[in-house]
């Protein structure tokens, strides 16, 4: 596989098989992993400038309810695997719910900063992926 690259179409993987890019990011950066994947984290970003392991992240078997588990015990690898599952989903759910690119790509962020600061209020019992998609849509009223 080539250097995978962002280029706001959803290009690269999102640790659940996807496709591989070709094209760049509208600014022009490519960020790969190295082992031609696209790095897990908010679109556009390397995922090695966190430290974290972006060979671990297309990998990970554990559900997202395990991996949050995991990162609540310490686990940051588990954090950066969950971005990397819903990097495209997410991102391409709020580029057609905001209808800008650019404000998609500030929702993603702040909705993971979101999960992270608001982690100790997830019930365990809960599915992830709704909580996720409840929190990206209430950060774009913010």
């Amino acid at each position: 596989m080539s250097n995978a690259t962002y280029n706001d179409g959803g290009s690269g993987t999102s640790g659940d098989g996807g496709g591989a890019g070709g094209s760049t990011r509208a600014r022009g950066a490519k960020h790969a992993d190295g082992h031609g994947q696209q790095a897990a984290a908010h679109p556009g970003t390397d995922a090695r400038r966190g430290g974290f392991d972006s060979h671990a992240i297309s990998t990970d078997t554990r559900t997202d309810e395990q991996l949050l588990s995991g990162y609540r015990a310490g686990d940051k690898n588990a954090f950066a695997t969950l971005v990397g599952r819903y990097q495209r989903e997410l991102f391409h759910f709020l580029v057609r719910f905001l209808g800008d690119r650019a404000a998609a790509e500030d929702v993603f962020q702040e909705t993971f900063l979101q999960v992270h600061q608001s982690i100790e209020q997830f019930d365990p019992q809960r599915r992830f992926r709704p909580w996720l998609f409840t929190i990206a849509a209430t950060r774009r009223a913010t």
